[in-house]
């Protein structure tokens, strides 16, 4: 009779503090989805390919991971067109050239009335031809990992230039310092 009380004592311990466990748990969910809920930016832009000097039209909206938080998104968005950038580790005994982003320009969108953003960027025209990255995020994100924020990957292409260096190579000029100055290394 000892034993069946021991177990059925250890059995009701066990479950109350199972229980409990359980309780605490869900506790800090919640208290997680109130107040480190993590927001999501998502933006649309009027095409996908644009010429050096053409604007970007954007617009956007942030969406809450959870619709329990008891924080409102962000009043403003930050918008940044980047472009990869080929760069060689000098100290690396290696030397193996890697590509990085670099900012091309950079703006901050407020919150409209209707709860979106909308607003614009103007390709700089010493813009090379190729791809670039177009993305956003809100100060609050920038807590989170880079792979948090929005992007979008959009083609750039400037005739002027891509005619002016094919003529370079047409006539032959060797001068590596040339190329580099126009952006075609």
């Amino acid at each position: 009779m000892k034993h069946i009380s021991f177990i059925l004592s250890f059995l009701l311990l066990w479950t109350n503090a199972f229980a409990q466990s359980a309780d605490l748990s869900s506790d800090r969910f919640r208290s997680y989805s109130q107040l480190m809920s993590p927001e999501k930016v998502y933006l649309h832009t009027d095409r996908d390919m644009y010429n050096a000097n053409d604007t970007i039209w954007v617009s956007g909206y942030i969406e809450n991971a959870s619709y329990n938080s008891e924080f409102k998104e962000s009043n403003y968005i930050y918008v940044e067109l980047l472009r990869s950038q080929l760069n060689i580790n000098l100290e690396s005994w290696t030397y193996k050239p890697y590509y990085e982003p670099a900012l091309v320009k950079r703006i901050k969108l407020r919150r409209e009335r209707n709860g979106g953003f909308r607003g614009y960027l103007v390709i700089p025209e010493e813009e090379s031809t190729g791809k670039c990255i177009i993305r956003g995020y809100t100060y609050w994100m920038l807590n989170r990992p880079v792979e948090y924020m929005f992007y979008k990957e959009l083609e750039i292409a400037n005739p002027m230039k891509d005619g002016f260096i094919s003529s370079l190579k047409d006539a032959k000029i060797s001068s590596e310092d040339t190329y580099i100055l126009f952006g075609a290394v």
